[in-house]
């Protein structure tokens, strides 16, 4: 029989390395495909960036102001508890009451029989909480020392103002404490 060829047959293991290594060849990413990804993602950092920093602010602004309604709100039921004058002021070294600014820490101590209300004195008076300086680049202001009655009142009603000091457009924090001598966290744009 002449032009009949017998049927030739291709062993199994000779195909599937002929597979294994097409499929070995065509796996890989081309060097124009990397850069792509590369550049893509690039532009997604660039936009994240910023929006990530201002989350960051965000949440520093957050904790310290309630922080400082912690301190507000302990101080006051101190004052109930105790049945005594209760003050908070600034101080940037934890053991007396300074004139710098509240972003330097703050201490709350109960008042003395004796003494000058407002003013910690180690002899007569009880620390109760030290505050350490505030993290990060924020301003906190307020105008003196807050001293509740032992009825949870103040005499002056007050509002603490917290802004962002790094240029960010955070919106700053107000901390107002009514003449109840109730404290709460607001936000509010007076940074300018």
């Amino acid at each position: 029989m002449r032009g009949s060829h017998p049927e030739v047959r291709v062993p199994e293991v000779a195909t599937s390395r002929h597979r294994f290594e097409c499929a070995r060849r065509a796996a890989g990413f081309t060097l124009i495909e990397v850069m792509i990804v590369v550049a893509i993602l690039a532009i997604f950092a660039g936009i994240a960036t910023p929006n990530f920093r201002e989350l960051i602010t965000q949440n520093r602004m957050t904790s310290q102001a309630n922080d400082l309604l912690a301190a507000l709100q302990f101080a006051r039921s101190e004052a109930i508890t105790r049945g005594r004058r209760v003050s908070i002021c600034p101080s940037n070294s934890g053991t007396a009451c300074t004139n710098s600014a509240w972003q330097g820490g703050w201490i709350v101590f109960a008042e003395g029989l004796t003494g000058t209300i407002g003013t910690y004195e180690s002899a007569g008076d009880t620390l109760l909480r030290v505050q350490q300086a505030l993290q990060g680049t924020s301003t906190l202001t307020v105008g003196g020392n807050i001293t509740f009655q032992p009825n949870g009142t103040v005499e002056t009603a007050r509002t603490f103002t917290l802004c962002p000091n790094d240029g960010s457009s955070v919106i700053g924090r107000s901390i107002p404490i009514t003449l109840s001598g109730r404290a709460r966290v607001d936000k509010t744009g007076s940074c300018t």
